[in-house]
């Protein structure tokens, strides 16, 4: 007699095949996270990239699969080089917006106490093409400031 074994619970018409314990974690292969799960982490990580490399480091703390664990290394570690990235940008931007505000003066070391409009004898103009004037003037508490003024408003040039 060649008979199976049966299982408890097992209907007598069906084969015993594969009817044992379930695969351990260690049977099945690992696929670490579908497309759809990469896709929406590099867009988190290109919009929030502090944020995500905060929570890639959460999730990696309790990940046992080796795939996952370094695809979850690998946002980290680019959320983080984008975030770095955003910081330089920032400090270059900060940098030349300062520096813009301080070739005008609008920081101090300018023209302090308005001009004096009075000290005529060290007022200077200067022109590059006999149309379109400028004035120096000094200013009241030091240094100065150069302003457009018309044509007819420099002395010795008519209108």
């Amino acid at each position: 007699m060649n008979e199976e074994p049966m299982s408890p619970g097992m209907p007598a018409d069906q084969s015993q095949e594969g009817a044992g314990p379930p695969e351990s974690a260690a049977d099945t292969t690992d696929v670490g996270f579908s497309t759809a799960e990469q896709l929406i982490g590099a867009a988190a990580a290109y919009r929030a990239p502090l944020t995500s490399s905060v929570a890639a480091s959460a999730l990696l703390r309790h990940e046992s699969d080796p795939i996952r664990r370094r695809q979850l290394t690998t946002l980290r570690n680019v959320s983080l080089g984008w975030w770095g990235v955003g910081a330089v940008v920032t400090v270059i931007g900060f940098v030349i917006v300062l520096s813009s505000f301080a070739s005008r003066g609008a920081l101090g070391g300018g023209c302090t106490g308005g001009p004096d409009k009075f000290a005529v004898e060290q007022t200077t103009y200067e022109t590059v093409d006999q149309v379109h004037w400028t004035a120096t003037y000094p200013c009241v508490d030091g240094g100065s400031t150069t302003v457009p003024v018309r044509r007819a408003a420099v002395p010795g040039e008519g209108p």
